[in-house]
């Protein structure tokens, strides 16, 4: 049985690292969203106040929309910060991970259309300017 190479593990840990540290950005940014925007106590998530409170308040939105961007920056730019041989496209894996964690959250509660489509776009060209922002600080190094 053929183990991968020990740099190819660096690469995975170093991926698998920068995919942590995003989410951890994302989880921070948007408890910081929240208490500048609290969302309504409520005990049933499905009724109709906390459905408007999503569809009005674009502010609470935005906020979301931003630290998912930091998160989906830095989840790009660590890996390739801490092992500068791992190539920008690899972080694409990170972005269709933090796709798929995204989408719960979106199927979860009634958002609108343009935060979906702003939300499921946003990740994969993040993450690889986040890459290749992290490639550009190593070279110059």
């Amino acid at each position: 049985m053929l183990l991968p190479s020990e740099n190819t593990l660096f690469k995975i840990a170093a991926l698998g690292f920068g995919l942590i540290c995003g989410i951890a950005i994302i989880a921070f940014m948007e408890q910081i969203n929240i208490y500048l925007h609290p969302v309504p106590e409520l005990s049933d998530m499905q009724s109709e106040d906390f459905e408007t409170f999503y569809t009005n308040n674009h502010i609470y939105l935005i906020g979301s929309l931003i630290s998912h961007a930091a998160g989906s920056f830095f989840a790009g730019a660590i890996p390739l910060y801490f092992k500068p041989d791992v190539r920008p496209i690899h972080t694409v894996f990170i972005a269709l991970i933090l796709i798929v964690l995204s989408s719960f959250n979106l199927y979860s509660v009634n958002y609108p259309a343009w935060y979906w489509v702003a939300n499921l776009i946003l990740y994969v060209p993040l993450v690889l300017t986040g890459a290749t922002f992290a490639k550009k600080i190593n070279s110059n190094q």
